[in-house]
């Protein structure tokens, strides 16, 4: 064996034959490290799908709430990234209404308004709050046609437009979607259609009476009556918009698909309802807030 290592023929061969095998161990320790860092990178890609996919159904919910095209629609793309991107990264803060309604407050600040506090269920850990003023003048619904608080471009509007532009992404988690019970006009049989999934939602008939005092008359109506249900709750259930007295719309029907009852500007409820498509009567959203801090 000495003999021939002293042949240089051969050390060379020898040495050829370890540097191969170097080689290749080299090589094997770089696939495998690039198959880890494709790996990663896949894994980023997949992240990145995922944000992609979780900021496209923000889009889509707010596009299907509001009756339009997925497609091109920059508004709603700037709305629904902002909901995903920071809804993940900051810190989730309490509003400080939850503490006052839970403190007995009837009045509270929450979304940049304030809101009457109508009702606490301290077994759920919620409470229901409707706005203290009329927000905006709005239709019921954009077109006129029977229609139903299911299918209506209003609640549409308010559980998209309205619900992301009003309510920050610390707020937001706080809204809670909530069945709600939507029962035909007691007065004209008129239905109301299917029940609702909502976060933001208008009071029905049977509510506005519950909520702001009964005095028997919805159920027991009267021909003397007429379209009116008028008592002696009338003042609380009167509303402002800039300071004028105005109507807003309850989501329950009128006398027939293509009218909405209403609370007239002097709290008079009118039951028989308005043209759906009326631009002149107000919306005071109402929605439940959970109390779980």
């Amino acid at each position: 064996m000495r003999d021939l290592l002293k042949e240089p023929i051969i050390v060379a061969a020898i040495i050829s034959g370890i540097v191969a095998i170097i080689v290749a161990i080299i090589s094997l320790i770089t696939a495998i490290v690039s198959s880890k860092k494709a790996k990663q990178a896949t894994g980023d890609v997949e992240g990145l799908k995922r944000d992609y996919n979780t900021t496209n159904q923000a889009i889509s919910k707010i596009n299907i709430y509001n009756g339009i095209a997925a497609e091109n629609d920059s508004e709603a793309m700037s709305t629904a990234s902002s909901v995903s991107t920071t809804a993940t990264s900051k810190e989730n803060v309490a509003p400080p209404a939850i503490a006052e309604i839970k403190a007995g407050e009837k009045e509270v600040e929450f979304g940049g308004r304030t809101w009457l506090v109508l009702k606490t269920d301290a077994e759920r850990s919620r409470a229901l709050l409707i706005s203290k003023d009329i927000v905006e003048l709005k239709a019921y619904h954009n077109i006129f046609e029977a229609i139903t608080w299911e299918k209506c471009s209003l609640r549409a509007y308010l559980n998209g437009v309205f619900f992301y532009n009003n309510f920050n992404y610390y707020e937001q988690p706080y809204i809670l979607e909530t069945k709600n019970v939507n029962r035909k006009n007691q007065w004209f049989g008129t239905s109301c259609g299917n029940d609702t999934d909502d976060r933001v939602f208008l009071l029905s008939l049977e509510e506005v009476v519950k909520y702001f005092g009964d005095s028997g008359k919805l159920s027991n109506h009267s021909k003397k009556d007429g379209y009116w249900l008028a008592d002696e709750y009338n003042g609380s259930r009167v509303a402002k918009f800039v300071n004028e007295t105005s109507p807003w719309w309850l989501r329950s029907p009128g006398n027939n698909p293509n009218n909405a009852a209403y609370v007239n500007n002097d709290g008079n409820v009118n039951v028989n309802g308005n043209n759906v498509n009326n631009t002149s009567l107000g919306v005071r959203p109402a929605l439940y807030l959970s109390l779980k801090a």
